[in-house]
């Protein structure tokens, strides 16, 4: 079992964790299901993190119209722009012998990129409560 990426998307009271998925063409998109936590709630917070850390990793032939539905009709935004600038986000990710949060800052062009400088490594041999209690702190410090 492989642990896809997870992005994080952190907007006022609530954090949307949305698990990516690879497509055939090689690149990730949204995938299902989508965790809406409320980010005051730690217990849940971990709890939804540690349930998508549990799924398989998987190909699917497109981006998920319900991941975005969900996103958009949760956040009251009509698009998926509107949404990401609105938000700070974060990435989860299982890399070569490490867990990777990963930061996003905005460039200048008003789009995001990892923020290198900011990554949190983490152990693969931590546990998935480890991890996304790690996860938790840095999302709700900022």
């Amino acid at each position: 079992m492989t642990m896809p990426s997870i992005q994080i998307y952190v907007k006022k009271d609530f954090v949307y964790a949305i698990p990516l998925a690879k497509v055939s063409a090689g690149f990730f998109v949204w995938s299902d299901p989508v965790n809406i936590l409320r980010s005051e709630d730690k217990e849940s917070f971990v709890a939804g993190i540690i349930q998508l850390m549990r799924r398989d990793d998987r190909l699917v032939s497109g981006v998920s119209a319900d991941a975005e539905a969900a996103v958009l009709s949760h956040s009251k935004c009509k698009t998926l722009r509107q949404f990401a600038k609105n938000c700070r986000e974060y990435s989860l990710e299982l890399a070569v012998k490490s867990w990777q949060i990963t930061p996003y800052k905005l460039r200048s062009d008003r789009g995001t990129e990892e923020d290198l400088d900011a990554k949190i490594a983490l152990d693969e041999a931590c546990s998935y409560e480890q991890v996304a209690e790690a996860l938790y702190g840095v999302t709700t410090k900022g």
